[in-house]
């Protein structure tokens, strides 16, 4: 049995980046679906985004833009009291003027481990030191992801 757990949502995002001269604006659509399958999770994530270069001295779009789609899928088996494993596959396309371009799609493998594990409490707190120490002893992964399915860096930002 699948039930939808949805979280469709849309987030307009404007950015203006500052380390380059020009800037680029970049309204971004991100999209979530979450489906439950009898523990197991299937994550479906797609961002549709443009980004366009901005004229500094007319605060205008110049024209001159870049599309990108990008779409993520997500298996995180059941939760257990140990460590499993979470998969993704992700599929990147950019449209420019003359065309666009596909990457080749990327299968991932990840390490899923309890949100309490020490490599989770040492990133929360920030203890760098200690974090370098468990990636270099091999008792943890830059691709590590808690039973939430959410990676070092979302656990650190959010």
């Amino acid at each position: 049995m699948m039930d939808e757990s949805t979280a469709d949502t849309t987030h307009p995002i404007t950015a203006v980046a500052s380390s380059q001269p020009e800037g680029y604006i970049i309204p971004q659509d991100r999209r979530r679906k979450v489906y439950n399958m009898g523990g197991d999770t299937l994550t479906i994530s797609t961002v549709k985004r443009r980004r366009s270069r901005l004229d500094t001295a007319n605060r205008s779009e110049d024209g001159d833009s870049i599309e990108d789609f990008i779409a993520k899928l997500t298996y995180l088996p059941r939760k257990s009291t140990g460590t499993s494993s979470m998969f993704m596959a992700t599929v990147e396309q950019r449209m420019v003027r003359n065309g666009f371009s596909c990457s080749i799609p990327r299968l991932q493998a990840n390490l899923v481990l309890p949100r309490g594990s020490l490599v989770f409490q040492l990133v929360r707190e920030g203890r760098l030191p200690e974090f370098e120490a468990l990636l270099r002893d091999g008792r943890a992964s830059l691709r590590d992801h808690d039973s939430l399915g959410n990676s070092l860096l979302a656990v650190r930002t959010g």
